[in-house]
């Protein structure tokens, strides 16, 4: 299984979790309806085992509601916590990025923020795989990847680099464009 369908099951999976409590919020109320519809029209007696089972039934449930929206809340606080560093990451670097067109490829001062960027991305390319970034936060930034890479030669000369010395975890162009060109061609518009 690839990278990109294990990112891709994980979050459907979490989909699929947080959906699922809607439900069995709304089966504990009915099923304990149930038990007392059936007791109130003497169809059976109420023991202290179905008592006790009702009980332990509403407890799981909501023990496992619990769990899925603590769990819903730690990864939204990580996905918000790598948003504002690769960010903060990402603006640290732009005024450099911007003056690429003006520095020389070769420059070790442009090696080195070219390769500053390439981190950062593949850096994000790889949470995005893992299913940590949302698929939409994922397609814009790497639109702006290809907004980078054809605005400045040096970065997408960098880029072919790595993709040539397979450093790049499967981040090509070829990628890029395939998964988010459309993005990035209504923001060139």
């Amino acid at each position: 299984m690839n990278q990109y369908s294990i990112g891709q099951t994980l979050r459907e999976l979490k989909a699929f979790a947080y959906i699922l409590y809607i439900p069995l919020i709304l089966l504990m109320p009915i099923g304990w309806i149930g038990i007392l519809f059936a007791y109130t029209l003497g169809w059976r007696e109420i023991t202290s085992n179905d008592f006790t089972l009702a009980l332990n039934t509403t407890v799981a449930v909501l023990g496992f509601i619990y769990f899925i929206q603590k769990q819903k809340l730690e990864e939204e606080k990580l996905f918000f916590d790598q948003f504002a560093n690769f960010n903060k990451r990402f603006h640290d670097l732009s005024q450099s990025l911007n003056q690429l067109s003006e520095i020389d490829c070769e420059h070790q001062d442009t090696i080195g923020i070219v390769g500053k960027y390439f981190d950062l991305c593949l850096e994000e390319y790889q949470l995005y795989q893992y299913g940590r970034i949302p698929e939409k936060t994922w397609r814009y930034w790497g639109s702006g990847m290809l907004y980078y890479i054809r605005k400045y030669p040096c970065i997408e000369q960098h880029w072919r680099l790595m993709e040539r010395e397979a450093l790049d975890d499967g981040l090509t162009i070829a990628w890029l464009q395939q998964h988010c060109a459309d993005i990035g061609n209504a923001q060139e518009s």
